[in-house]
C-alpha cells in the first residue's frame, strides 16, 4: 500500500537508562515524532511511504533527511529551510 505522512519531525533528548532528567549529565538524542514512527513502522513492513515536513538547512536536518532515506522513506516532499528543529523530552 501507499502512504503519505506529514507532520514534524522531531528531535527527542532521552536520558539514559531510567535516569530522571533532573539528574541526567547526558541525553540521547534520536529522531522521533508520532508520524515518523508510524511512517517507519510501515516502511520497515514493506509499504511505500512519502514523508512530507520541513527539515532545517543545517547538519541537524541533513542528519534527519538522511535517517528517513535509510528506513527506504520518499523524502522527494521534504523542504528545507531555516535553522530550527522541533524538540521534546522523555523520560521512563
Amino acid at each position: 500500500m501507499k502512504f503519505t505522512f506529514f507532520g514534524e519531525l522531531m528531535l527527542r533528548f532521552k536520558p539514559a537508562d531510567s535516569t530522571r532528567i533532573i539528574q541526567a549529565t547526558s541525553f540521547e538524542a534520536p529522531f522521533g515524532g508520532v508520524e515518523l514512527n508510524v511512517a517507519v513502522s510501515l516502511s520497515v513492513l514493506g509499504d511505500q511511504i512519502s514523508f512530507i515536513t520541513k527539515l532545517p538547512q543545517n547538519m541537524l536536518g541533513e542528519a534527519a533527511f538522511y535517517h528517513l532515506r535509510g528506513y527506504g522513506v520518499d523524502t522527494a516532499k521534504v523542504l528545507r529551510g531555516g535553522q530550527r528543529m522541533g524538540t521534546y523530552y522523555f523520560e521512563k
